[in-house]
C-alpha cells in the first residue's frame, strides 16, 4: 500500500468509528441508559478530535488532502426500533440489547486495533516514521478502549447482565463521562 492508500483507509475507518459511537449513543439514549449514552458521546468526541489530528498531520506532512472514499454506515440501531417508542422496550429486552451492543463495540475495537497495527507495519516498511508515531498513538487509544470494554463486560457477565445492576450504574457512568467530555472541550 502507498501512504495515500493507508491514510485514505484510515480516514474512512475513523469516520465510521465516530458514526459507530454516535449511533451507540442514540441506541443507549433510546433505552434510557444515560450513563452508557454519555460514554459513547465521550468516545465520539475523542475520536473526532483524533480524526482531525490525522487530517492536519497528513496535510502538513504530505502537503495533500486525504482523498474521500465512500463511507459505510455501521447501522447499529435495529431497523424495527424505528416502529416503536422508548416505552415499548421491556427490562428483559434491554438486558439483551445491552449485551448485544457491548459485543458489537468490543468487536469493532478489536477489528480497529488489528487494522491500525497493519497500517503501522506498512508505514514502518515505507520508512514513514512520523506517520508510524501517529498510528502508534491511535493503537494505544484503542487498546485502552478495549481494556475498558473487557472490564465492563466481565463486570456485566458476573452480574448476568442484570437490568437492576445496569440501571444502578447509569448515574455514576453519566457523571464520570460528563467530566471526561468537559476535559475534551
Amino acid at each position: 500500500m502507498t501512504v495515500e492508500e493507508i491514510f485514505t483507509k484510515l480516514n474512512a475507518h475513523m469516520l465510521e468509528g465516530t458514526m459507530t459511537h454516535e449511533q451507540l449513543a442514540n441506541y443507549y439514549q433510546f433505552l434510557a441508559l444515560d450513563g452508557y449514552k454519555c460514554c459513547h458521546e465521550y468516545h465520539f468526541l475523542s475520536e473526532m478530535l483524533s480524526y482531525r489530528q490525522i487530517q492536519k498531520f497528513y496535510i502538513d506532512n504530505f502537503n495533500k488532502l486525504i482523498p474521500d472514499t465512500k463511507l459505510v454506515n455501521p447501522s447499529i440501531i435495529p431497523a424495527d426500533w424505528y416502529k416503536h417508542s422508548r416505552g415499548d422496550i421491556t427490562g428483559a429486552a434491554k438486558q439483551e440489547y445491552v449485551k448485544n451492543a457491548m459485543e458489537l463495540w468490543k468487536k469493532w475495537e478489536e477489528d480497529t486495533c488489528k487494522l491500525y497495527c497493519d497500517f503501522y507495519q506498512e508505514l514502518k516498511t515505507l520508512k514513514e516514521y512520523s506517520a508510524t508515531y501517529m498510528i502508534k498513538n491511535l493503537i494505544y487509544d484503542v487498546e485502552r478502549e478495549k481494556a475498558e470494554i473487557n472490564k465492563k463486560m466481565l463486570e456485566l457477565n458476573s452480574m448476568n447482565y442484570s437490568i437492576e445492576y445496569i440501571l444502578g450504574q447509569q448515574k455514576l457512568r453519566e457523571q464520570e463521562y460528563s467530566l471526561k467530555k468537559k476535559r475534551l472541550l
